[in-house]
């Protein structure tokens, strides 16, 4: 059996062993949530700002179709379906490994990581996976992904890289002003504050973040609530509990067990509450190891979180030009769970990975996902703040134990946003050979990565990553939200396209120094490749734009006031254009009907108004049919400012019956311009008097004789 790198076989798959597979319904139109998010998104847009509901955002993705059909063959072949989210979008359904072999027409088998050894008296496998499967066709056109049964997870990014304080500076009964400040080299909430020109770090109850957290290479991870008020005492914090950890997965006796488990959430937590306080805090817990759980959760929250950060990833290729099985598909699931987020006014950042571009000792470039995703901010790091110097690519053949990560997708193009920033990098610098050079490029922001102070265990201890700058960065974004909620304003959403536009990018702290082409030191060694990038000026596949000024750049959401979007103009008037619209349909296909049905003279047709002047007919059915066309693009633009208002308003219409009425009044509208055109060149062409001989005239004479002359009526010869 061919088994993925990371991976070892241990046997075929017991048939009564159960499993579940999470399945991916595809939505009825798959650009409409693209096309959807660009217009909330795009800074240039008028609906920018404007968000979706949950609900909106269901009739925007159900296939009842797809979904009835999915689950009926489910209950079918023997499966159980266990859960569907709200939209119908995810369908996780469990049954015996025999069942899915003959439904999926394959072979299920167990496995288990390289280099692990079983639990005593636990399972000698932690994965049960096919190689190959099929689905029929009738059910395969309704399902864009399926999880869970021809995928491993992919390994998972080392976690940040750490070491304990020195015990005279762990103390944490010290909290001196110098103590809070930080020893030199360190850095702290303080030293961020001060170097990032943050004018306050006070939150909103009115806004929400979250941190995502889960198991890594395997391992499960906890975070602790007595660190985190450690935490908060030794920084003179105000002391803040966790507002909702789904998933449970804080355990004090774990992380004294083993701190190695809870760095990361302890870092991810006692952070984006340090720089965004009193904002409700939620950790969102997910140990699938492939982000499935996370999926499936997001979908089926009506108020999510409006910010979350994700400090996880895991490498694009298993080998040079093979992307991981199954990635793809993950990516597929992950994209549309994140667009979802994005036009509800969610914006999520990942951390770009710890192993510079080669993302690991391997020298190849391997890009990590999410980071690489074209729906997510991905955030990397940077040296020099923590001492109060220049900020530099934080690297490890500089002293920054871990190397930013960065490059380009090898799944993922360049998004329209992008393009010209990346071609502005690649007119600066020329990078060794083997990357995708149509790729999506991150990160797109950076901030301080290195030697964090946290208390872990009840200690303190120095950690680095961009596991620590992508949740500042998403404390910072919270900050703002909380600064526009204050004004009754909506939150920034989706970020990318703002932050690319050409007028904001002044507002960076430009890092043009370092290069990303080494691993992370783990152990007093790092491996430096050809493979890498240079930081210049702009943006670079390093640090993105460079960090983040809080001061000057929270200025370039400029976002309308929240809750549901005003009319283009009043409802009076848009109810009476429907109202006109509607009589000048009716006037159109009774114009039609005299016309072409009944084989009336234009006159004639024209008669059923009482009109008599064929011009001043052909004028009224012109503007009539140029009104209809503008009714038809002005209610298309009131539906893009509200696609919810015309529905809640105008009970007539309902969901995409809306869209077929616009349509339909531009093309009626059209239809009446032509028939109008073709009157006026029907009566050009009878009004030219045909070539022969001219009509011979009659006499006033002969026509009196004619009118006198007798005629017959009812059989009798009547004279005049």
């Amino acid at each position: 059996v061919k088994v993925q790198k990371g991976w070892r076989h241990v046997r075929r798959a017991n048939e009564s062993h159960v499993h579940e597979i999470l399945f991916s319904v595809k939505h009825p139109d798959e650009n409409a949530l693209e096309r959807e998010l660009m217009a909330v998104s795009d800074p240039d847009s008028p609906r920018r700002g404007h968000y979706l509901t949950f609900d909106e955002v269901g009739e925007l993705v159900r296939n009842d179709q797809g979904h009835a059909m999915l689950t009926t063959w489910l209950k079918t072949v023997g499966a159980k379906v266990t859960r569907t989210t709200p939209h119908k979008d995810f369908v996780l359904a469990r049954a015996p490994v025999q069942v899915w072999e003959v439904a999926l027409n394959t072979e299920f088998h167990h496995f288990a990581r390289e280099g692990e050894r079983a639990l005593v008296n636990g399972p000698d496998f932690d994965h049960t996976a096919c190689l190959y499967m099929s689905l029929p066709d009738d059910i395969h056109r309704h399902v864009d992904a399926v999880l869970k049964a021809a995928m491993f997870p992919p390994p998972l990014r080392k976690g940040p890289v750490w070491r304990r304080m020195p015990k005279n500076e762990s103390d944490s009964s010290l909290r001196a002003t110098s103590r809070r400040l930080g020893s030199a080299g360190h850095m702290t909430p303080s030293k961020l504050l001060s170097y990032y020109d943050i004018p306050t770090v006070t939150g909103s109850s009115k806004v929400s973040q979250s941190v995502y957290e889960g198991a890594s290479g395997g391992q499960d991870t906890y975070w602790s609530a007595s660190d985190l008020l450690t935490f908060q005492e030794t920084h003179d914090i105000p002391l803040q509990p966790v507002a909702s950890d789904v998933g449970c997965s804080m355990s004090e006796m774990a992380c004294q067990v083993d701190p190695n488990s809870c760095l990361e959430p302890n870092l991810d937590i006692q952070y984006m509450q340090a720089v965004s306080q009193s904002t409700p805090q939620y950790i969102w817990y997910d140990n699938s190891g492939d982000f499935s759980q996370w999926i499936t959760a997001v979908a089926s929250d009506a108020n999510p979180p409006l910010v979350h950060s994700i400090s996880y990833g895991m490498p694009e290729l298993e080998e040079v030009g093979l992307v991981y099985p199954g990635l793809k598909q993950l990516a597929v699931a992950f994209n549309n769970a994140a667009k979802k987020l994005g036009v509800q006014g969610v914006t999520i950042m990942a951390s770009s990975g710890d192993d510079g571009a080669p993302g690991s000792a391997d020298c190849m470039y391997n890009p990590s996902f999410p980071a690489s995703s074209p729906y997510v901010t991905a955030v990397g790091a940077t040296q020099g703040p923590e001492s109060g110097n220049k900020e530099s690519v934080c690297a490890s053949n500089t002293g920054g134990l871990i190397t930013s990560g960065g490059g380009f997708s090898n799944i993922f193009d360049a998004p329209s946003w992008q393009t010209d920033a990346v071609a502005g990098f690649f007119q600066k610098s020329t990078p060794e050979s083997g990357y995708q050079t149509t790729g999506r490029g991150y990160p797109d922001v950076s901030m301080a990565g290195f030697n964090y102070e946290i208390v872990v265990q009840g200690q303190g201890a120095l950690v680095s990553g961009t596991s620590a700058s992508a949740p500042v960065f998403a404390g910072l974004i919270s900050l703002i939200n909380a600064k526009l909620a204050d004004e009754g304003k909506s939150p920034v959403g989706f970020i990318n396209p703002t932050l690319y536009k050409a007028e904001n990018q002044d507002c960076y702290n430009d890092v043009t120094d370092g290069e990303n082409n080494c691993s992370a030191d783990r152990g007093g060694s790092s491996t430096c490749c050809a493979q890498g990038y240079s930081a210049v000026a702009g943006w670079d596949p390093t640090t993105g734009f460079g960090s983040w000024n809080q001061a000057k750049c929270q200025t370039m959401f400029n976002l309308p006031k929240g809750g549901k979007a005003a009319y283009l103009f009043p409802m009076w008037l848009l109810t009476l254009i429907i109202v006109g619209s509607v009589a000048g349909v009716l006037l159109t296909f009774a114009l039609v009907c005299r016309f072409a049905c009944k084989k009336r003279s234009p006159r004639e047709a024209f008669a059923v108004l009482g009109f008599r002047n064929n011009a001043v007919c052909w004028g009224l059915f012109a503007m009539v049919g140029i009104a209809l066309i503008v009714a038809g693009y002005l209610t298309v633009e009131s539906a893009n400012v509200d696609p919810s208002s015309d529905i809640q308003k105008c009970p007539i219409v309902k969901g995409q019956l809306w869209r077929w009425w616009n349509k339909g009044l531009v093309w009626t509208g059209a239809l009446t311009l032509g028939l109008v055109a073709l009157m006026v060149v029907r009566k050009c062409l009878c009004s030219i008097t045909p070539p022969g001989p001219p009509p011979q005239q009659t006499s006033n004479v002969a026509m009196r004789q004619a009118s006198s002359a007798p005629f017959i009526r009812d059989g009798q010869i009547v004279t005049r």
